[in-house]
Formats: C-alpha cells, sequence, structure tokens
C-alpha cells in the first residue's frame, strides 16, 4: 500500500532476524542489511581495491554491485529520510555505510575462521530451504540466482559463510548480554508513558540519541493503543495521471466485481482472481491490522468509518481503484506497563546486544589492519 518494494535476497531467515537485532543501529535501510550479505556472491574481476582488510581485498566491483541498487533506489525517491533531496553529500555518506557494513561483515568471517566455527551439510541445507519458502516455485528460485550471478555451488558457500557469522556472534556477543531486569522496563515506561511523540518529532534534528529513542518507542507504543481496523482490498490499477477514459474503464472494471460479491468469501475469490495488489491479492486481499496514518488518506477514511462486514463503493486512491471490506476492529486503549512489559524487555535487550556488538566489532578493529582507499 505504501508502494515500496524490496528486493528478496538470498539468506536463511533467522540471518535476517539477527542482524536486525544486531545492526539495527547501523541501519540505513532495510534494503541495506539485505544487502551485506551479498558481498561474497559477487563476481570476481580485475578492479580497483577500495579496501584491504588483514591483507583481504574489498574490490570495487563487490562494492558497486551492493551500492549502485541502494543509491539508485534513493534517487529514485527524490528524498532523504530527513525529507530533503538526496544530495552528492547524502550519497557520499551512504556510500560510507556500505563499505563500513563490508568491511564489518569481512572482519566477522575472518574471526569465524580464525575460530574454526563449523556448520554443519545438514545446516546450509536447512539454511537454503528457509530461503526457498520465500519464493512461489523452485524455478522463481533458481530465477533468482541465476540473476545475481550465482550456482548452487557458490550459493551453498555464501550460506555457509552467513551461518558462521551468524554462530559466531551468538557465541561472542548474544551470550555475553546481561538480559534487562523489569524494574529497568518499568524505568523505561515511566520516562515514556507522559511522553508526545509528536513534539520530539518536531526537533529531531536537534534531539540527543535518548530523545530520538524515546519518541521512536512512544510512538510505537501510540500506535499499538490506537484504534485499529482489519480490512481486505481489492484493487485495480490506475495512474493518477490517467486519462479520463482509462479511469473510466477502471471505475467500470471494479463496479463488475463488486456486483459479483455476496459475502466475505466472494470479496477473498475476487481479490485472489482480479485484485492488481501483488501484495494481498494471494491473501484473499487481506491487509492485516492496520493504524491511522499506515494507509493513503482516502483508503483510511473510508476503511476506518465502514461497517464490519460491509463493502465500500469504489475508493479512488494515487495507486487505483479499490473496494474495501472491513473485517474486525479494536478500539483504542491506553497500554498499562504489564500490557507493553514484554516489548519493552525486548527492545531493552536489543539494545545491550547492540552495545555488545558494537564493542565486540571495536575489538576486532583494534587487533585488524584496515586499510581504505579514496574511491
Amino acid at each position: 500500500m505504501n508502494g515500496a518494494h524490496f528486493r528478496i535476497y538470498l539468506v536463511p531467515e533467522d540471518f535476517d532476524k539477527m542482524k536486525k537485532n544486531i545492526y539495527r543501529k547501523f541501519a540505513v535501510s532495510a534494503v541495506i542489511l539485505s544487502s551485506v550479505v551479498s558481498l561474497y556472491a559477487a563476481e570476481k574481476s580485475v578492479d580497483k581495491t577500495i579496501a584491504l582488510v588483514n591483507g583481504e581485498a574489498i574490490m570495487y566491483s563487490e562494492f558497486s554491485k551492493i551500492a549502485d541498487p541502494i543509491i539508485n533506489s534513493f534517487r529514485e525517491r527524490g528524498a532523504t529520510s530527513t525529507g530533503g533531496a538526496f544530495t552528492d553529500e547524502d550519497e557520499a555518506k551512504l556510500k560510507k555505510r556500505i563499505l563500513d557494513d563490508m568491511i564489518d561483515k569481512k572482519l566477522l568471517l575472518q574471526e569465524a575462521k580464525k575460530q574454526k566455527i563449523a556448520v554443519t551439510k545438514r545446516e546450509i541445507e536447512s539454511g537454503i530451504e528457509q530461503v526457498k519458502k520465500r519464493f512461489r516455485s523452485e524455478q522463481e528460485f533458481n530465477d533468482e540466482l541465476a540473476r545475481q550471478g550465482l550456482n548452487q555451488k557458490a550459493y551453498e558457500e555464501r550460506i555457509k559463510q552467513d551461518l558462521m557469522v551468524m554462530r559466531l556472534i551468538k557465541n561472542n556477543v548474544e551470550a555475553a548480554v546481561e538480559r534487562p531486569t523489569e524494574k529497568e522496563a518499568q524505568d523505561l515506561y515511566e520516562k515514556i508513558k507522559n511522553i508526545d511523540p509528536s513534539v520530539l518529532t518536531v526537533k529531531i534534528s536537534t534531539a540527543t540519541d535518548e530523545e530520538k529513542e524515546l519518541a521512536m518507542i512512544s510512538r510505537l507504543i501510540k500506535r499499538e493503543a490506537d484504534e485499529k481496523v482489519r480490512a481486505r482490498h481489492i484493487l485495480i490499477l490506475v495512474d493518477k495521471n490517467a486519462s479520463p477514459k482509462e479511469k473510466l474503464d477502471a471505475l467500470s472494471k471494479i463496479r463488475d466485481i463488486k456486483k459479483k460479491i455476496k459475502d466475505r468469501k466472494s470479496f477473498e475469490e475476487m481479490a485472489r482472481l482480479y485484485s492488481e495488489d501483488p501484495g494481498s491479492k494471494d491473501r484473499g486481499g487481506d491487509l492485516g491490522y492496520f493504524s491511522k496514518g499506515d494507509m493513503v488518506p482516502e483508503f483510511e477514511k473510508v476503511a476506518f468509518s465502514l461497517e464490519i462486514g460491509k463493502v465500500s463503493e469504489p475508493v479512488l486512491t494515487d495507486f487505483g481503484y479499490h473496494l474495501i471490506y472491513v473485517e474486525e476492529k479494536k478500539a483504542g486503549r491506553e497500554l498499562s506497563f504489564e500490557d507493553i512489559k514484554n516489548d519493552l524487555l525486548d527492545f531493552l535487550m536489543q539494545k545491550k546486544a547492540t552495545r555488545k556488538y558494537e564493542e565486540y566489532l571495536s575489538s576486532l578493529k583494534a587487533k585488524s589492519s584496515i586499510k581504505i582507499n579514496p574511491f
């Protein structure tokens, strides 16, 4: 619904989860996190060395294979997370972060080899099976391998390396993290329960790291506490700048679909048959629960006002025409400490893990030789 499309990267699900937890502070975007693991899939060629990590080279071809799609994505969106245009300075900062991530991955893999961390063939096969489940067919999986220039042997080696790094982090970082106490969670709750996240967001450019952190948590809590709707939709795509005839054709098509809908079951069937939203089509149009602000205004205005079990009239947004079916609604409520205690404990655990990970990486860098060439 938000128009975002993320490339599917060929890494095990557990490794994805670990990166989201451990690398959270370093993430430029979800795309960068997933891209880091493509380091060892790049084809080797004779080109410029942009970094040496304990004598092992990172080539410009490796770097550009990861960086170019990310930079192009930012340029196409035409804006940064702060709302301004994506400048050459922003590009330079982004390139530095990507290279830093590549260096970190190289250091971690070197250390995993040094510690003789091993993974079994069965674990590699299991990792591959995890990835395959994200694809609709074996052929689609093989097509993605081919697109990334990988054969089966090279891909197995990449999975092996990812699993080695994952085990290294578990052994040396996660095992050393002290679990947060309920008192720590209670103290955090007291800090955030009366915060207005919009006030902190206004001064985000001058906010301290702690203020940014509190604003983020309070926004998440507010979202969890807000009224929610669970809805399905059927989308017929039409460009917002389409001709009147194109818009009329799309409207006629979605009206014909509505005539065929008799109940929830038939709505699901029509969504699977006719909806042009690839993200929800195969789920019968199911969008799950969402809060105000998650969807485009025209869509959510109808969704929140529609009665449960009813189908809307066609709704026009920048994406096209929608039919909306509301399944459930949850009233807004105030969340107590007990309601969010486990979430706060998870957050504090991730924060401690991130700090421990930073310390571990710093210790590796302190005893390593890292040389970066201008590029």
